[in-house]
């Protein structure tokens, strides 16, 4: 019976930790998605020729010269190190554009090969929609959420009136072309600035980092103004919020957003917001957040959840700032103080439904702002955009930019190429999106397997393809997956070991008992063949009780390891606080390594959109 309880537990145990890995798999592959932007860095390239080699700093070994390489040197004489040169480029040449349009036709196709191997939340489209967000401050003053709270700090900047007329992130900031609107260049610096000041949020989740250093490398982002606010990844069957979001925070007061206009308050791991966020928001005025600055203000600001919930801010559409002059062109309306109200009156109302904070120990929590938004409200601003009047008016002017009322080709003195890239940059400073072209596309698998074939399928994609249409990207994870997957490969094959020896252990042993009994027992043979019993009666009696025996003692085995995995998995829970290591697995031949969930779901996932 020991042996069979032995079996048994290694069984349990084996059983246990592959489901564990199994979860594992699941929550991690929902964080570390497989990521395709508009515009990449390959960083394979990049390493390759050797691009990320100045970034620590000179070697000092003298080795670089212009010949490219040559290790002697003449030592009394001062030579030229052109390895910048060679890194810039090699930096340049690294960064590849992805032709997303096709690749989304592709994902979207139900007979590509791919979907078989999507995960729980499939593929999720992103968009650059363009807008910025104003909130009301304790003074009763309106303040763009991108203003720059670090400038407030440092005495350049005068908010006491609460209206800061700040830079945002996007087509909201004060850089602009000659006809007064934000250029495509403004829109770029822009961007690299609303990185750089809404560093802060990145401290809510888990992204950022390598990506976010990538993001800012590219101009690429999910999307190009409001730097404090961020989609929440959608829902199956049109869900708002994915479950795996909702799993990953706790809901403190109100609810998860349920329509376009509502939006989800997120806390840090200890319940507060950055001070420079709170100034965003509105939730500190211009002299609270100097004060602060100055070390005056001794006491912390708290906030009850009730005063939370239900707030409202006012989210501006980039079209919507957009006048028009009634002579067929239109003004751009800065980010002022003469504006504000305009402004506001103009936008849409939001209404802070809920307050979240991460779960303790959660894998996937990975809102990065302090505000997340629905895939609803992406909807609503391309919708809103594309039925603007300045976009409308743009396109039915093709060859006339609206913003001055002249003809493309006259402004620029060129034709073609530049006269198309003009009115696209129009377009994109209007906040103009295309479904059909996202900024960036996320996969999402449930397992590293899963994972490894959607990179395969991508490379099958790209087989004939020119450079042009081929999908470029880079694996941050791929390291760590092999690294995983080879720890759970040697975790499995050893438990498969114990257990093949137990195994065989045991059937010696049944052997030399069953041998011992028969030899022990030969007088009882002896009577039973006097009495008329055959060789197979007698083998048939003794396999009988072997049968019965080991039946029994089996049963007792197995009910016995079944109530020790009570006691084992506490102290497990207690010592490594994960519990159900041991399980007692009454499927044989039906285990399903694709995630927790996918038994319950069809190999084939459709694609989330926002």
């Amino acid at each position: 019976m020991i042996g069979i309880i032995g079996i048994a537990a290694i069984l349990a145990l084996s059983s246990g930790v592959n489901n564990y890995i199994d979860q594992i798999q699941y929550d991690t592959m929902s964080s570390y998605t497989i990521t395709v932007s508009r515009t990449t860095v390959d960083l394979n390239a990049m390493l390759a020729a050797g691009g990320m080699g100045g970034l620590g700093g000179s070697s000092g070994s003298g080795s670089s010269s212009s010949s490219g390489g040559s290790t002697s040197q003449d030592m009394t004489k001062v030579h030229a190190d052109y390895s910048d040169i060679k890194q810039s480029e090699a930096v340049a040449n690294s960064i590849k554009s992805n032709n997303l349009n096709d690749f989304k036709k592709y994902l979207d196709n139900p007979n590509s090969d791919i979907r078989q191997y999507l995960g729980e939340n499939g593929v999720v489209y992103s968009y650059d929609v363009n807008f910025s967000v104003l909130a009301t401050n304790p003074d009763g003053g309106l303040i763009d959420t991108d203003a720059d709270a670090d400038a407030l700090s440092a005495g350049s900047v005068n908010g006491s009136s609460g209206s800061s007329g700040l830079a945002g992130s996007s087509g909201s900031s004060g850089l602009a072309s000659e006809n007064g609107a934000p250029s495509a260049a403004a829109g770029g610096m822009a961007g690299m600035a609303g990185a750089s000041a809404g560093g802060a949020g990145n401290r809510f989740g888990a992204s950022g980092g390598m990506g976010s250093i990538m993001s800012a490398m590219t101009g690429s982002s999910n999307n190009s103004s409001a730097s404090n606010f961020s989609q929440l990844m959608p829902g199956q069957n049109g869900e708002p919020v994915s479950a795996v979001t909702r799993d990953s925070y706790d809901l403190l007061d109100g609810s998860w957003p349920s329509k376009a206009t509502d939006v989800v308050l997120v806390l840090d791991d200890n319940n507060a917001i950055p001070s420079g966020i709170l100034y965003q928001l509105g939730l500190i005025s211009a002299d609270q957040y100097r004060e602060a600055a100055d070390a005056i203000a001794d006491d912390k600001e708290d906030w009850s959840y009730d005063e939370l919930v239900g707030r409202t801010l006012t989210l501006v559409n980039a079209s919507d700032r957009y006048v028009d002059n009634g002579n067929g062109t239109f003004s751009y309306r800065e980010t002022s103080d003469s504006n504000m109200s305009a402004l506001k009156d103009s936008g849409l109302e939001l209404k802070v439904s809920g307050v979240v904070r991460p779960a303790k120990d959660a894998q996937n929590a990975t809102i990065s702002t302090a505000v997340g938004y629905t895939q609803q409200l992406t909807d609503w601003m391309i919708d809103h955009t594309d039925s603007s009047a300045v976009v409308q008016a743009q396109e039915a002017s093709a060859d006339t930019d609206v913003l001055t009322g002249a003809v493309f080709a006259d402004e620029t003195g060129e034709n073609g190429s530049s006269v198309k890239n003009t009115y696209d940059d129009n377009l994109e400073a209007f906040g103009k999106v295309s479904r059909d072209a996202p900024s960036s596309i996320s996969i999402y698998t449930d397992s590293f397997d899963d994972k490894e074939a959607v990179a395969d399928c991508i490379k099958a994609y790209n087989k004939g393809k020119d450079e042009d249409h081929a999908i470029t990207y880079t694996d941050y994870v791929a390291l760590m997956t092999s690294s995983i997957t080879s720890i759970v490969n040697i975790i499995t094959y050893v438990l498969i070991a114990f257990v093949a020896v137990s195994l065989v252990v045991s059937c010696v042993m049944i052997g030399i008992i069953t041998h011992i009994s028969v030899m022990e027992r030969t007088k009882g043979i002896g009577i039973l063949r006097a009495l008329g019993a055959s060789k197979h009666n007698v083998s048939q009696v003794f396999n009988a009780e072997t049968i019965i025996i080991g039946l029994c003692y089996g049963l007792l085995g197995v009910g016995l390891t079944a109530l020790l995995t009570i006691p084992a998995n506490d102290m497990v829970a207690n010592l490594l606080g994960s519990g159900g290591t041991l399980t007692i697995s009454y499927r044989l031949a039906t285990r399903d390594t694709r995630g927790p969930e996918r038994a319950h779901h069809p190999n084939r996932w459709p694609a989330a959109r926002p």
